[in-house]
């Protein structure tokens, strides 16, 4: 019955989100993303843009290689994938559903919806749940699609690639369970986005703390190893979202992105008050990258599980 229950509100939420505006905009820029990567061509003769208008001479990436098929890994985890639905994606999506719990709770809205024979946590997690609806469609089109362009134009097939699809719902979800927590806790949709930015910042913070301290040594600076372990004990508290695209990376055999960029894998350069030294540097972003995936989305899922538990709780005991 409840399972039921959740579904049709599901369902609901799946036609609310074919009817945003904000729904076709995300997806226009998916097909225009798509369109720019088609029209660059990689293959072991060489790599060109606007459909072989411009060849790059200077570019060598060969799919037929484990070399060049994890550079073209990287680039759609680490490049791509990481800024585009880790960053951009993210942001719309929270824009189009910060106001489904808000908008449940207006008076009229409520008043129908807790009349009806379905508790009021059940009522709220077929919201929560549905609001995933809109990000599963996003993330699906968008993997899709550069799935196959991909494999035709770049002569990339990597099938590991699709898993990307329930981890980019897996990242919004950790974000989105602060959203519904401060849709009960405001009532507003506004109060709602800004303080899930807010909150996007304090889980940040203490990722990339981490990783400061991790790469330190390769800018001569000394930081004690508790230090670097503390750091990363308290990364590992809050949701790992810097983890996601690493993991999508290390399912497709992704290089690290230093080595996309073309930055060397040896030597040093003077930076005026410190020196990089590229060797450790490229070292400390492996370390960073070998993530466990059972540890980071395990601990990640448990705190949005708790959020959630708790935004349950307060829209149970709410007075309407």
């Amino acid at each position: 019955m409840i399972a039921m229950q959740i579904r049709a509100l599901i369902v609901d939420s799946f036609r609310e989100a074919l009817d945003k505006k904000l729904f076709w905009i995300f997806a226009g820029l998916t097909l225009l993303l798509s369109l720019a990567m088609a029209s660059v061509s990689i293959s072991d003769s060489g790599v060109s843009m606007f459909f072989g208008a411009v060849p790059i001479e200077s570019l060598q990436i060969a799919p037929s290689t484990p070399e060049g098929r994890a550079i073209i890994g990287a680039i759609l985890t680490q490049l791509i994938g990481r800024w585009y639905i880790g960053f951009v994606g993210i942001i719309l999506s929270i824009v189009a559903t910060c106001g489904v719990i808000p908008s449940l709770m207006e008076r009229g809205a409520i008043d129908v919806a807790v009349s009806k024979p379905i508790s009021r946590s059940t009522l709220f997690l077929g919201k929560y749940f549905g609001s995933m609806v809109f990000v599963l469609i996003q993330s699906a089109l968008f993997v899709v699609l550069t799935f196959l362009v991909a494999g035709l134009r770049w002569h990339y097939w990597a099938p590991a690639y699709l898993w990307c699809i329930p981890l980019f719902v897996i990242l919004y979800s950790y974000l989105y369970a602060f959203t519904a927590l401060f849709g009960v806790m405001t009532r507003n949709a506004m109060a709602s986005f800004l303080l899930t930015m807010l909150a996007w910042l304090c889980v940040f913070a203490p990722q990339i703390t981490y990783e400061f301290l991790e790469q330190s040594d390769a800018f001569g600076l000394k930081v004690d190893a508790r230090w670097v372990r503390g750091a990363e004990v308290l990364k590992t508290v809050f949701p790992n979202m810097r983890e996601i695209p690493s993991i999508a990376g290390n399912l497709i055999g992704a290089t690290v992105e230093s080595e996309v960029s073309g930055q060397p894998s040896s030597g040093t350069v003077d930076l005026g008050m410190m020196t990089l030294d590229y060797e450790k540097a490229e070292a400390a972003e492996r370390r960073i990258g070998n993530v466990n995936p059972v540890t980071s989305i395990g601990s990640s899922l448990l705190f949005e599980a708790v959020i959630v538990a708790i935004a349950v709780w307060k829209f149970s005991r709410r007075e309407f």
